[in-house]
């Protein structure tokens, strides 16, 4: 059986982004959620996943279905992914966003808890269309540990051609 191209599309964009394919933790899929958010939002290369607010921000559960399948994928030694590779222009595409979502040195959380940052002021923002009062008021209440960042987010989210709106 090989696998479905959809999974090993969704391969290719973790590995450009550098994003590890890993999902045992919980902070591993989120890495993977919020990293191919952004991807699709700022490069236009769309996988077809569709997103909705949860707890951890935004999350979409085809994503979810094709990294779990993925995972067991390469659990069961399928090498399929080893014969394919994005087009150039992609590549080069996802490699800028890599660059540009880095985590500023006056972040002082973790990677992760700043590409969920990133990724849920921009879906509350731009998505969902809260004005930056109501975005910030679900920061504070369902993310305080992320609250204190959003202005760095704004500014990092500008940067990276996803301005708020």
């Amino acid at each position: 059986m090989t696998m479905r191209n959809d999974v090993v599309l969704l391969k290719l964009y973790l590995d450009a982004l550098n994003v590890p394919h890993n999902i045992e933790k919980i902070d591993e899929r989120k890495q993977v959620q919020k990293a191919i958010y952004l991807a699709q939002r700022f490069t236009g290369l769309d996988l077809g996943y569709r997103y909705g607010w949860y707890i951890l921000g935004p999350y979409s559960s085809s994503l979810a279905d094709d990294y779990y399948a993925l995972h067991r994928e390469i659990e069961s030694g399928s090498k399929d992914f080893e014969e394919y590779e994005l087009p150039s222009k992609w590549a080069k595409i996802l490699k800028h966003l890599r660059k540009k979502i880095e985590m500023p040195s006056q972040f002082a959380l973790d990677f992760v808890d700043w590409i969920e940052l990133l990724a849920s002021v921009d879906f509350l923002t731009n998505v969902s269309k809260y004005s930056n009062d109501q975005a910030k008021e679900v920061l504070k209440k369902q993310k305080p540990h992320l609250f204190e960042h959003y202005n760095l987010a704004i500014s990092k989210l500008g940067e990276i051609g996803l301005p708020v709106v």
